[in-house]
């Protein structure tokens, strides 16, 4: 694999490591909300929408002479109000998306275990999951792109693999079954499991601010989160005969047993 190639992939899988995260596990329930058709025209308008903003943001980084993020580009560009406002609510949006990726992967990382005959309490593999990830962070920028594009990997399968499992069980008559369309009821949920504005940095880093990589490795990524993210939202809402499924337990408890 020649070298951009392998940047391009690199910087892709980040941003879908990025991307695919605890939002997912919402989507059945957002879809049970509005049904199949209203709940997919109004995902695929705000996949629409978080593909152009990506691009949109990795062209002004491409442009600034040294590493900036949100907080900074606002910071030069607009009035220092919006600095402000940037400065809190973008610290609290990566605090509090950490902090759910935390408990939900502690949470699967118990039901793992106890399926495994191991017992431990939930709040001991959150720390486990929490040092993971932090040991990582030290080894430098690298050493997390190579981690997280092989864990990436693992979770696009292991999302493609409960899409293959629950289908089996997927009802159609769901899709055609008339509902009250509760519209904004989804809408934060779409774009929060659709948003990856806080990983757009790395994938111009990775792909050293070539404009040409960056674009595709932002397109891909953004792509494919979506692909996916719709899949297993659209499969497990109709699989749960359209019951809003809201937890964790509920959703691995529309998987077969095995």
């Amino acid at each position: 694999m020649k070298v951009r190639a392998r940047s391009v992939l690199y910087a892709s899988l980040g941003l879908v490591g990025t991307i695919i995260g605890a939002g997912i596990f919402g989507l059945p329930a957002a879809f049970s909300a509005v049904g199949f058709w209203p709940g997919t025209i109004l995902f695929w308008l705000l996949a629409t929408a978080a593909l152009l903003t990506h691009l949109l943001f990795a062209g002004l980084l491409m442009h600034e002479n040294k590493r900036m993020r949100l907080t900074g580009l606002v910071s030069r560009h607009l009035d220092p109000f919006f600095h402000v406002v940037a400065s809190l609510t973008y610290p609290l949006q990566l605090v509090a998306s950490i902090f759910a990726y935390l408990i939900l992967g502690g949470e699967f990382f118990s039901i793992i275990a106890h399926a495994l005959g191991i017992q431990a309490p939930v709040g001991l593999w959150q720390v486990i999951f929490w040092i993971g990830g932090g040991v990582t962070i030290l080894f430098g920028m690298k050493a997390v792109a190579k981690v997280n594009s092989f864990a990436t990997s693992a979770k696009m399968v292991t999302v493609l693999l409960a899409v293959v499992v629950a289908w089996p069980l997927v009802d159609l008559a769901v899709v055609t079954s008339p509902r009250s369309v509760q519209w904004f009821l989804p809408f934060g949920i779409f774009l929060y499991s659709l948003s990856g504005l806080s990983s757009v940095g790395e994938v111009v880093e990775l792909t050293r601010k070539n404009k040409r990589e960056a674009y595709w490795a932002v397109g891909i990524g953004s792509f494919v989160s979506a692909l996916l993210s719709w899949m297993f939202g659209v499969t497990l809402y109709l699989a749960a005969r359209g019951f809003p499924i809201r937890t964790v337990p509920e959703i691995v408890s529309v998987l077969p047993s095995g």
